[in-house]
């Protein structure tokens, strides 16, 4: 999914990589609108069973960037989501 999410900025925005806080608020966005089934769980049931040697790598970077992203969406209430459209369409 971040894969995916770096391609589509990349082509955007016409530079080379993406840095991570530029990555974040387009993680979110997807997250918040696709909203997919069982995503709280399948993130639970990874990190339980994910060996610890693996979170130094790109796949430790993938769950902690969704799992930012999950509790950043879970902490937001609806005056935050409102008065950042309105900041978005001015």
């Amino acid at each position: 999914m971040l894969e995916n999410i770096a391609t589509m900025y990349t082509r955007l925005v016409d530079q080379k990589t993406p840095a991570t806080d530029e990555m974040f608020p387009i993680l979110v966005y997807v997250l918040l609108f696709s909203n997919p089934e069982g995503l709280l769980s399948c993130v639970e049931y990874i990190r339980s069973h994910l060996k610890a040697s693996l979170m130094s790598g790109e796949s430790g970077y993938v769950l902690t960037s969704v799992t930012s992203a999950i509790q950043f969406l879970r902490n937001l209430d609806g005056l935050q989501l409102r008065q950042n459209k309105l900041a978005l369409l001015s």
